[in-house]
């Protein structure tokens, strides 16, 4: 039989290597903080799990009262991650002082690889 359809084109197949940027690691030093004056020391890593280098990217940390990304949580910076082949692997520390809005309780900090989504990645 014939099959006609309603104009629409099938989407491209997934391209067969790709780069997957992805946060490797991340840890905080001191590891508790006892004043909003106190400063700290973020470090993390990011990791191109990929089949493909990575173009150069944007990382982006925040302050938050919870363990998800929202409007309300405070962007402690951006920083630079320069083109990652497979497999590699880009670090970065960021000195910090506690949020001056900050009170008493649990905070997380977050960290996003390629905050712009300017690299195309291997969605799975």
């Amino acid at each position: 039989g014939t099959i006609t359809g309603g104009g629409r084109t099938p989407p491209p197949p997934p391209p067969t290597s790709s780069p997957d940027l992805r946060v490797n690691s991340i840890s905080c030093n001191p590891s508790s903080i006892t004043a909003v004056t106190q400063t700290f020391t973020l470090s993390y890593s990011i990791a191109n799990g990929g089949t493909a280098t990575a173009g150069a990217s944007t990382a982006r940390s925040y302050f938050s009262s919870n363990s998800t990304v929202s409007n309300d949580d405070q962007n402690l910076g951006d920083a630079s991650i320069p083109a990652l082949s497979t497999t590699a692997l880009a670090t970065g520390t960021l000195n910090l002082q506690m949020a001056n809005n900050a009170t008493s309780g649990t905070y997380y900090l977050i960290v996003c690889a390629d905050i712009n989504n300017g690299v195309t990645e291997r969605c799975v």
